[in-house]
């Protein structure tokens, strides 16, 4: 029988909805930038998993969330991509305390959740 379980960028089991995932209370961080593809920063915690669920900002701006450990400026470093509206589970790799982010519309905001 073949296996529909849902994974993560790293293939960890994942929610099967990740609007139903449990979270850790506490832990929400709000990822927002003013300028389109310009990269900001975030503390998280190495092995750890996100839900990064991207929402309307200022003005109803909605766009995609572009991630990674290095400067996402390069495309080369983007690993993670939350399109709006999709909820997404990421799994950052042990030993990295820092997420690198961009949106690709201007005020666009999303939340950055631990997972349980």
């Amino acid at each position: 029988m073949p296996d529909f379980r849902q994974t993560d960028n790293s293939g960890h089991a994942a929610p099967a909805a990740c609007f139903m995932a449990e979270t850790v209370a506490g832990t929400a961080q709000v990822l927002t930038n003013g300028t389109a593809l310009a990269d900001a920063t975030v503390t998280v915690v190495g092995g750890k998993t996100y839900l990064v669920v991207p929402v309307a900002g200022t003005g109803g701006a909605l766009g995609d969330v572009l991630m990674g450990i290095l400067t996402v400026a390069t495309a080369a470093n983007v690993r993670w991509v939350a399109p709006c509206r999709v909820p997404t589970a990421i799994r950052i790799p042990e030993g990295t305390t820092t997420l690198h982010y961009a949106v690709t519309v201007v005020n666009t905001k999303a939340y950055l959740i631990e997972l349980a």
